[in-house]
């Protein structure tokens, strides 16, 4: 099993070696089509994160259609699962 420290090596939260979000969109194929990072507030307010080509956060963006970030919100339910199975099956520890 890999130890990682990740607490030391997480610059920031976009960027923690060996957890990579993108490696399971081929175990739950809804997972695809979701590419934008957004906050759903009360399930009213939808905003959308902007990032530049590194990955930097530049601004949020207010959307004017919730409704298709209800639907992303109920994929990404759907496929989750809580974090400590995830990082077993990972094969990933860490210390802080």
């Amino acid at each position: 099993m890999a130890l990682r420290h990740l607490a030391t090596e997480c610059r920031d939260r976009h960027t923690c070696p060996g957890v990579w979000a993108d490696d399971d969109r081929h175990e739950c194929a809804e997972l695809a089509d979701l590419r934008e990072d957004f906050w759903l507030i009360d399930d009213e307010v939808a905003v959308r994160m902007i990032y530049d080509d590194y990955g930097h956060f530049l601004r949020p963006e207010l959307v004017d259609d919730v409704v298709p970030y209800r639907r992303m919100r109920d994929v990404a339910m759907r496929c989750a699962e809580p974090l400590d199975e995830y990082l077993t099956r990972k094969h990933v520890r860490f210390t802080i």
